[in-house]
């Protein structure tokens, strides 16, 4: 984040869009940084924003560098002018603050939590078209995601030719971008949409896989919490908003099978703290009923090497 502030500040050529570049002149002004999109810097900053929020204190002694690293973030993060990238950061910051306040919570408060949560967004989804359209107009958006919904709508007829098992990983370029820049006479790199994404390259084999593996990501959780247990209040709250900026900024974005994405880097890290957790977790649970006074404080006594099992 600090070294792209330098280069939006400094070095305008490389770091901020240019008016007469060939791929889309129209973010002429807006930072890119040391990225090559203003969209890419918006959605790495927004997960640089949440690491800072959960874990600056513990790793950055200096004040004076933690103030410069919160400016830089913030700084890229309005500097892009990523809807995206600003509307994650707020949302994976109020899920790990408001998992932080679930886990200090008791049981049945947690329930109820979890329960009025639901609610609230089964809420949200019903009446998110008028909301998001209200949102917009104020913004000064437009209410088409910039123009991702009438690219949804041309690619999912061409995705549905081939419904089980897709084109092929990575084959929008070969399979779509011919179709859409003949009938459009625009280059697309992707779908902006990763779940569209996964459709055309994999069909509903792919989405199946893909709702599996987040469906695993939740029951891990939700163990955790049920558990009580001791790692949850370390890994928690950052892996819980990583999971839920990853499911939005793919709603708009194509993150999931992209190459060198931070999405599908972070995600991945967030999946193994999980499941680790639960390993190490369901492993003391384990000993403690095998094995009571050999234990203490959930750890486990060491065993002398040669001990008889």
């Amino acid at each position: 984040m600090i070294l792209s502030v330098i280069f939006s500040i400094f070095l305008p050529k490389f770091g901020v869009h240019q008016s007469g570049e060939w791929l889309e002149p129209r973010w002429a002004g807006h930072w890119r940084g040391i990225y090559t999109h203003k969209n890419t810097l918006g959605n790495t900053a927004s997960f640089a924003l949440l690491m800072f929020a959960i874990f600056s204190k513990h790793v950055i002694e200096s004040t004076v560098f933690r103030k410069a690293t919160l400016i830089a973030v913030g700084a890229c993060l309005f500097g892009a002018a990523s809807s995206t990238g600003l509307v994650v950061a707020m949302v994976m910051v109020a899920a790990s603050l408001g998992f932080l306040l679930l886990l200090n919570a008791r049981r049945g408060t947690r329930t109820l939590i979890l329960g009025s949560t639901f609610f609230f967004l089964v809420l949200a989804i019903v009446t998110a078209i008028p909301i998001i359209s209200v949102v917009f107009e104020i913004l000064g958006k437009e209410p088409d995601l910039t123009g991702r919904v009438p690219i949804w709508g041309t690619l999912l007829p061409w995705a549905l030719e081939r419904p089980w098992l897709g084109y092929g990983f990575s084959s929008f370029e070969l399979a779509m971008l011919p179709r859409f820049f003949a009938l459009t006479g625009e280059r697309l790199v992707n779908a902006h949409n990763g779940y569209l994404e996964t459709f055309i390259n994999f069909g509903y084999l792919g989405l199946a896989i893909l709702a599996a593996v987040l469906i695993s990501f939740v029951r891990n959780v939700v163990y955790l919490l049920k558990r009580q247990s001791p790692y949850e209040r370390l890994i928690l709250p950052f892996a819980v908003a990583i999971f839920v900026g990853v499911l939005c900024s793919n709603i708009t974005e194509s993150f999931f099978l992209a190459y060198s994405s931070i999405h599908g880097v972070i995600f991945a890290i967030a999946y193994i703290l999980v499941a680790v957790s639960r390993s190490v977790t369901t492993a003391s649970v384990s000993q403690r009923a095998s094995h009571p006074k050999r234990l203490q404080f959930g750890v486990p006594s060491q065993t002398p090497i040669g001990a008889a099992k």
